[in-house]
């Protein structure tokens, strides 16, 4: 299964990198945590239907909790 980021959610994990790094003060805190959000990904990328439906206009996703944010997939079945 191929494994796509966006190039939006590449931009905001470099953001959320960053702010953790600087807030914290260590690079390996930013790190860790950006590593625990991409293992979420590819956790999904092999189990497209773990997490919970959702509702509304987003029915064909299903979401994952990931610390406190929530990570977003839609499996592409023609891959």
């Amino acid at each position: 299964m191929v494994l796509r980021v966006a190039a939006e959610v590449e931009a905001e994990l470099d953001e959320i990198w960053s702010y953790v790094a600087t807030e914290s003060g260590d690079a390996d805190v930013a790190e860790r945590l950006i590593n625990s959000i991409t293992d979420h990904f590819f956790m999904l990328s092999k189990h497209p239907q773990l997490g919970r439906p959702r509702d509304h206009d987003l029915r064909s996703r299903s979401k994952e909790p990931v610390s406190r944010s929530v990570c977003h997939s839609s499996p592409n079945r023609g891959a």
